[in-house]
């Protein structure tokens, strides 16, 4: 049976393998896309199956270094075999602070084996139906640039005003946003917006949604999160709405919308094993 274990220079063979099922690797490939020179991958194969195991620096990442700032490296890992999973561990560090994103029960069975998990959270991944077009809602004002008013609602998200413009320098955003007094043309004041933004290859995440709180309860997030996924569909892309597993307007949102679950990432820390 033949083994290799390499630091992969060349990610091509790696991106290959997480293609073959991209929705499911979109965090391995995300991550990649943005990180990729920085980050150490170890590629594993045995026969006909295959797997991977990423070490993302916590400091180059903006979300993961304002989250875990006390963690060295973020885990990924992937395999079309839960056994190889058990070989990529011992590629994994012991004597660093780790936050583990893993994306099944069977890789945290895994790598609880060999280190202390502690779950933190988890993210739900939705996104359409084949053949199940979403409608464009009225009101709505898309965006090919950036809008600065907009800006405020998705800091108050998380997406820093350096992180937004640079999707949209890269022309690889747009957004959504509904007003308040006329709720469009007319309007003054941004109640509501969300971005879509390019995750990897056809597949574009809509997040950074943000409603004024005086203008909650009132239909405006489904509308703008149904007009990003509208202009998704009719431009062949792939959307994929992300929200925290508490985030349960999110889920019914994503449901009244007819979009499906497809991926839960869970987070977990684990603190260097002293010798």
């Amino acid at each position: 049976m033949h083994k290799q274990a390499v630091h992969a220079v060349n990610h091509q063979p790696l991106l290959h393998f997480l293609q073959q099922d991209t929705l499911r690797h979109i965090v391995h490939l995300k991550m990649l896309a943005l990180y990729g020179e920085a980050m150490t991958c170890h590629v594993l194969q045995q026969g006909e199956e295959k797997g991977c195991v990423l070490l993302l620096p916590t400091a180059v990442s903006d979300y993961d270094q304002r989250t875990y700032p006390d963690s060295q490296f973020v885990v990924l890992a992937a395999a079309t075999h839960p056994d190889l999973l058990h070989t990529l561990a011992l590629r994994v560090p012991t004597d660093q602070p780790l936050i583990f994103k893993l994306i099944s029960p069977e890789q945290a069975e895994v790598f609880g084996h060999y280190f202390a998990l502690q779950r933190l959270t988890a993210f739900i991944s939705y996104t359409d139906q084949p053949q199940a077009a979403v409608s464009m809602p009225a009101g709505v004002v898309v965006s090919k640039g950036v809008v600065p008013e907009l800006l405020p609602l998705f800091a108050a998200n998380g997406y820093s005003a350096e992180v937004v413009t640079g999707y949209f320098a890269k022309g690889q955003a747009v957004s959504f946003a509904v007003y308040g007094d006329g709720g469009g043309d007319g309007g003054e004041t941004a109640v509501c917006a969300c971005l879509a933004y390019h995750n990897y290859n056809n597949i574009w995440e809509i997040g950074a949604l943000h409603t004024l709180p005086t203008a909650r309860r009132q239909g405006h997030a489904q509308k703008v999160v149904a007009a990003a996924v509208h202009h998704l569909q009719i431009n062949q892309l792939r959307p994929r709405y992300q929200f925290h597993e508490s985030n349960h307007a999110s889920q019914q949102l994503a449901k009244k919308l007819g979009l499906i679950p497809f991926l839960t990432t869970t987070h977990f820390a684990c603190q260097p094993i002293i010798m």
